[in-house]
């Protein structure tokens, strides 16, 4: 059982200079060492989680949400746009896409408190509104590791026709008794366009659209009448599918897919539809390692995503040349490679006697 964070909290004004100098405020949760506004940022990196509001909804509405993933070590970005009437969809679906990258600058950033800090896997989600508009987002980035929505509304320009082009992973959450945005009209066209390697589409029976979010007058407003499933209930079954699949796709915790799955399979709370490739034989044989920035100037990090053994990582130089041993111990690791020549070089590690070797650039 992994310790949990305290949570921190910053507001930033992002500028997208290929938007004419679009300003989009973001409230960013992260893990931090004690609560509070501005506070350091908990030892190690951590991987980022941008999320959509819904139609004249804040923010503040998604506090179950970062109050769930922050202390389990995600970083949370809430743009502020596009909260007013209309609201502009296509712009509203950019400025998630440019938060995944302009999260990923604070990494590198060395004035940022999030410096080192962000790790390269990054998924879009959104509740209504949003939701809709993370398929706009994840067709126009390539960035993005995942996709999830919840209770996605048909956008303009259509999330459904942006579906056809987006090939990450996703999951579609919808509640069947959902008055707002059927799924029959809404969710499950989505999902059917979609062109994912991996797609998997969840059913909360007796699900609304607001129970997604904790408590919003317009969002109760417009549903009018309340579904049957309680909103806590909506909740645990939401984090109960939401953790694995986030362990797995932004942690690289191959059998918290399995978990996934082993819920999808016995949930009596869900109906569900799935297409992907992966086969548990492909998931259980697959060397678990994520390393970047690549090219790399200074520090090199290390994530294994099944630390179960120590690892052992060799570099060479392009002439095989034995450069640095290193013993890893921990799941996420940093090697310091700034003493090293600009160049090509080989990163080896071996593990249960297999051996794994890839390329990185010394800038």
């Amino acid at each position: 059982m992994h310790a949990q964070h305290q949570i921190g909290h910053t507001t930033i004004y992002f500028t997208d200079p290929d938007r004419g100098d679009r300003e989009i405020q973001t409230e960013i949760y992260y893990p931090a060492t004690t609560a509070g506004d501005d506070v350091a940022v908990a030892t190690g990196s951590f991987p980022v989680i941008i999320f959509g509001h819904g139609f004249v909804m804040a923010w503040d509405s998604y506090a179950n949400f970062w109050e769930e993933f922050v202390p389990k070590g995600y970083f949370m970005a809430f743009p502020r746009t596009e909260g007013g009437i209309p609201p502009d969809h296509g712009e509203f679906g950019m400025d998630l896409a440019f938060l995944t990258d302009a999260m990923q600058a604070e990494n590198t950033s060395s004035g940022s408190l999030f410096f080192g800090k962000v790790t390269n896997k990054t998924a879009v989600m959104g509740h209504s509104m949003g939701g809709g508009s993370s398929f706009l987002a994840a067709e126009a980035n390539p960035n993005i590791t995942t996709l999830v929505n919840f209770a996605a509304a048909e956008t303009d320009p259509s999330s459904t026709t942006a579906a056809a082009n987006v090939t990450i992973p996703a999951v579609v959450f919808a509640g069947a008794e959902d008055g707002v945005a059927p799924p029959a009209e809404n969710q499950i066209p989505m999902y059917n366009a979609l062109a994912s390697n991996c797609k998997t589409y969840i059913g909360i029976l007796e699900g609304g659209h607001c129970y997604f979010a904790n408590y919003n007058f317009n969002c109760s407003l417009g549903e009018m009448v309340p579904p049957p499933l309680p909103r806590d209930e909506m909740h645990e079954i939401i984090f109960n599918f939401l953790n694995p699949w986030l362990n797995y796709q932004l942690k690289g915790d191959y059998p918290s897919y399995l978990a996934f799955n082993d819920s999808l399979q016995n949930s009596d709370r869900i109906t569900y539809e799935q297409d992907c490739d992966l086969t548990t034989a492909e998931l259980t044989e697959k060397q678990h390692l994520d390393f970047y920035p690549n090219p790399v100037k200074d520090i090199l990090y290390i994530d294994f995503s099944d630390q179960k053994n120590k690892e052992a990582i060799e570099i060479t130089d392009a002439t095989g040349r034995v450069i640095m041993n290193i013993l890893v111990t921990e799941k996420s690791s940093q090697i310091d490679v700034s003493n090293l020549k600009p160049g090509l070089y080989f990163l080896k590690f071996k593990s249960e006697n297999k051996t794994n070797t890839n390329k990185f650039i010394k800038l």
